[in-house]
Order: structure tokens, then sequence, then C-alpha cells
């Protein structure tokens, strides 16, 4: 497997039609998943959302809405515009309600046009991701050949597909917000660091997380104690421009309450080191873990923020402040992340793909 590696490279540096061909694959082949998938039980609840905003209620009425406002934005607009043409959003399939999985599959099935509009947020996102990355290894310099197996190897990531266009999830827009946000510091465009960040931060709140190691990137491309400020400020502009609707609709509080109840929380599990505790054998840890599950998960909040911040000031104290550096330094940061959290999603892998593929044109095939 790792030996037809160079065979793909070389045929895409031989080709760009073909690089061109895969891509408009990528395109069609989301689109039709897209149209084709509908009873995953996310997309159910996000087809409630859409109806949410078919009917002109706010996007924080509903306390089932648990996410920062702009893909909402998006879903409460498909809503106006399928209640607009008088297409309905959802269907119940009675035959469907024996087979029906609480949290994993649905009886509720989304008509194709509004599957469509709910996962097309997403899959967006992946074209800019997809955009960031080339600019990435464009930035590092890497080969044609290495460029396009990078951008490939995100755009035809089966993970990244069924992410976006199965499960209408949003995780490319972390590792988007993280290298764009990169590569402005490290032109020290504190500016269009800040915006960066805050953006990736109003759609999944994860990106926040890297604003040590961008601020040290900042510090590294001898950016003043003022222009970090101005990524602040920048930042914060981002953010006042987005909560306009949520403030127009006095949602703020109800705001307030989806961020404070993303953290701290007991719910461990997931597919990260927590898991374990769902073997029998561990079943007296995982008791002791449901009634200590509040402590255990400040304690290791507390412990990511200190790793994280760990990494920071590894990378300040780097010789060099590169973009490979960087990517390294996220990866690492991420990683934290997701170990220390008390549940991850496999979606979550997305985050760390780019960065990976990035590494890997970088000539450093090990991390493809």
């Amino acid at each position: 497997m790792v030996g037809c590696v160079p065979d793909v490279r070389r045929a895409l540096s031989q080709s760009f039609p073909m690089f061109a061909a895969l891509l408009a694959a990528g395109a069609i082949v989301r689109i039709a998943v897209a149209l084709l998938t509908t009873n995953s039980q996310d997309v159910a609840l996000f087809g409630y959302f859409v109806a949410q905003g078919a009917q002109g209620h706010g996007l924080y009425d509903d306390p089932g809405f648990s996410y920062p406002p702009v893909i909402g934005y998006l879903w409460l607009a498909a809503g106006k515009l399928l209640a607009l043409f008088g297409t309905p959003i959802a269907v119940h399939a009675a035959r469907l309600a024996p087979f029906a999985v609480p949290g994993l599959m649905s009886a509720e099935l989304t008509t194709p046009i509004a599957s469509l509009l709910i996962k097309l947020p997403a899959m967006i996102g992946d074209c800019a991701l997809a955009l960031v990355v080339d600019r990435a290894c464009r930035r590092i310099g890497a080969s044609d050949a290495a460029r396009h197996f990078a951008v490939l190897a995100v755009w035809l990531n089966p993970l990244v597909i069924f992410d976006s266009a199965v499960q209408a999830s949003w995780d490319c827009t972390v590792p988007l917000a993280i290298i764009a946000a990169g590569i402005a510091a490290l032109d020290g465009d504190a500016a269009a660091s800040g915006a960066w960040l805050a953006a990736g931060a109003l759609m999944k709140i994860v990106p926040i997380s890297l604003a040590p190691l961008v601020a040290a990137t900042l510090l590294r491309a001898r950016t003043s104690i003022g222009r970090l400020a101005l990524a602040i400020a920048s930042g914060a502009v981002v953010v006042a421009i987005a909560l306009v609707p949520v403030a127009a609709w006095g949602e703020i509080p109800a705001l307030k309450d989806v961020l404070a109840g993303g953290s701290g929380t007991g719910g461990f599990g997931g597919f990260n080191a927590w898991a374990a505790l769902d073997s029998n054998a561990l079943a007296s840890a995982d008791r002791w873990m449901t009634i200590h599950g509040s402590l255990i998960a400040t304690m290791a909040d507390v412990i990511s923020l200190a790793g994280i911040i760990a990494v920071a000031l590894t990378f300040v104290r780097a010789s060099n402040a590169t973009l490979e550096r960087f990517a390294l330094a996220a990866v690492a940061t991420l990683s934290i992340i997701l170990i220390a959290a008390p549940y991850v999603q496999p979606g979550y892998v997305v985050w760390i793909v780019p960065l990976c593929a990035i590494l890997g044109a970088h000539g450093k095939p090990q991390w493809n």
C-alpha cells in the first residue's frame, strides 16, 4: 500500500486533467451521497432545526440547539427557503420505526432537497478546507504532485466525505480555521489570524483552544504586543457581528447556557481514552467515574489547558517558526484535546487529517 503512493504522485504530477477529474468526482460523490442518505439521528435533529426556521422561530428558541450560531443561521435560512417553495422537510417512515436505533438511526427521514441543504454548509466547508490545504502546500514549497496528493487526501478521504455528506457535521471548519489562522500568523497578519480563530469558534468552539499557539506564532513572527491586541480586537469584532441576530432575538442568555454546558460535564465515553471504561472489567471504575465525573472532567480540562500552553511555549522557543512546525504543534494540541475530552466522536479525526496531509506533502510520507 505504501509503495503505491509514489505511483499515485507520479501520475498526478503528469496529468493535471486527472487531478481536476478527481476533484470533480469528489464534488459529485458528495452531492449524490447528501441527496441519498437521510436517516441518521443527527440529520433528523438538524432537520428539526431547519423546520424551526420554516416556522419563523429563533435559533435558541428550542434548547436542543447546542452549537455556536453560524451554522444555525444557515439552517434557519434553509428552512425559510424550503417553506417559500412549499417543500417538505421531513417525513415519518412508519415501516422503519421498528429498526430505529436511539442516537444512531431515526424513522424521521429528511427529504432529498432538505438533506442537501442541511449538509451544504459542511460540504462548502470541505471545499474551503481543500483550498487552504492547497495554499499551505504551496507555502511550504511542496511539489505539484505532493500538493495534489495532499489535497486529494483530504477531498477524497472517506471519513471527511462521511462526516459532511452523510452526517452533516462541520468538523472540517476546525482545521480550516486553524490552518488559515496559522498561515496568517506566520505572515504577521494579526487581524486575519484573530478573525479566522473567531470565525472557527463561531462554528465549532474548538479553534479557540489554539489561541495560545497562534499567539506564540505571532510572537515568533516578531509581532508586537500591540499586534496581539489587534488579533484579539479583530476576533471580537467578528464575534460581535455574528451575534447581532442572536442579540436581536434576545437569545444571548440562551447562548451563554449552551457555552456553559459544553464543558465540565461528567458524560465520559465515545472513542477516546475514556472508552475503556465501557469494558466489563472496568465496570467498578465506570461506576466510580459516574459519581465523580464532574470533578474528573474539571481535572481533565486543567490538564488539557496545561498541555495546550506547554505546546505553545515550546513553539515560542523553537529555532524556526515554520508552517511545518506549526502543523506539528497543532496536531499535538488537538491530540491533547481529544485524549482529555470527556466525550469524542469518530468524526473529530477530521480535525487532524488535513494537518497530516500537509506534513506528508513536506516530505514526511509517514504522516500519510
